[in-house]
């Protein structure tokens, strides 16, 4: 049995839930977070404007943005805080960082692809951050890239900016759905 903090090569060597089990607490996490989104905005504000960059540097330069972020929170990935809207939300948040990350392997060959993940990473995780700062304290000192968060939420709450997708097919059968509600 071994009681350790956590070390950065546990993950190397060992399986959690198997070899190993973690405490991480809800104060980690958030220290995780805010050191993470902090590290990620600063990368942002530093990195350039991506329309005048190739494709291999918008890649290099998203998968920086993001695992500024995951690097940090991955190994939150399955916990269980004690607080379970909590648990939900961290999970949520660190499943955006996810998508984000799969999304940007379609840059290069599908733009609305990668758009479509990358966006729906980047709403997720807009209308989670709110909730680490207003309910569990979290303390975040840029408080403009905050309220853009904070606009996506409210607008996406509200229905603004949502779209359905349709397809259309060469098929002429047609079914009836009268009796369908």
């Amino acid at each position: 049995f071994l009681l350790s903090n956590y070390q950065g090569d546990f993950y190397e060597h060992f399986v959690p839930g198997e070899d190993l089990v973690l405490f991480e607490s809800q104060e980690d996490f958030l220290n995780d977070l805010k050191t993470g989104i902090e590290n990620r905005w600063e990368i942002s504000d530093n990195g350039g404007d991506t329309a005048s960059m190739s494709s291999d540097e918008v890649v290099k330069f998203d998968t920086n943005l993001v695992n500024a972020e995951y690097d940090l929170l991955k190994k939150y990935k399955d916990c269980t805080f004690d607080n379970a809207k909590f648990t939900m939300l961290a999970d949520a948040y660190i499943t955006a960082l996810e998508t984000q990350l799969n999304g940007i392997k379609y840059y290069k060959d599908s733009n609305s692809v990668y758009l479509q993940y990358w966006n729906a990473g980047y709403n997720v995780r807009a209308i989670t951050f709110p909730d680490f700062v207003d309910y569990y304290g979290l303390d975040i000192d840029d408080t403009a890239s905050l309220q853009e968060f904070r606009n996506t939420k409210t607008a996406l709450e509200s229905g603004v900016g949502t779209y359905t997708v349709t397809t259309t097919t060469t098929d002429t059968s047609t079914t009836d759905t009268s009796d369908v509600n």
